[in-house]
């Protein structure tokens, strides 16, 4: 029969265990938890080198990400030369996606201002109207005329 490291109980009292007995199983007991903190003392380890790696895998991929908007916003500007490339900006795709859209609303509004008041103020097109006998007149008559009518 094996004997626990608690006291047994016989009759109503308890059994008295020996000092060599509790002693081996507490040598017992230490070992396993000395195995138990070397373990998951090598699990730690484990994790702080997947750490430090995925550190350095994040880090290159923030500069992957950064170079690929650079990369979109030089695209945007060059596939859309009526706006400004000051308005393209963004720290994501999204972002200089968004400032494109609002860049392309405020050139249209643009557009639309200067459109409105260049209809208000309509030139007529081609050349002056001449005067009303000048196509009567011949070369040296026009020229006469032009410049001051003499004589």
């Amino acid at each position: 029969m094996e004997k626990s490291n608690e006291p047994s109980v016989n009759d109503g009292q308890p059994s008295e265990v020996r000092p060599e007995d509790a002693l081996g199983q507490a040598r017992v007991r230490i070992t396993e938890l000395e195995d138990i903190v070397a373990a998951r003392d090598a699990e730690i380890a484990g994790l702080q080198k997947s750490h430090g790696g995925l550190e350095t895998k994040l880090k290159e991929l923030s500069g992957s990400l950064a170079e690929a908007v650079s990369s979109y916003r030089e695209m945007v500007v060059k596939t859309n030369p009526d706006v400004p490339p000051e308005l393209i900006a963004g720290e994501t795709l999204a972002a200089v996606a968004d400032s494109l859209r609002q860049a392309r609303t405020l050139v249209a509004r643009v557009r639309e201002g200067l459109e409105a008041e260049l209809s208000r103020t309509k030139f007529p097109a081609g050349s002056p109207e001449r005067g009303a006998g000048s196509v009567d007149l011949s070369p040296r008559e026009k020229i006469q005329q032009a410049i001051g009518k003499k004589g």
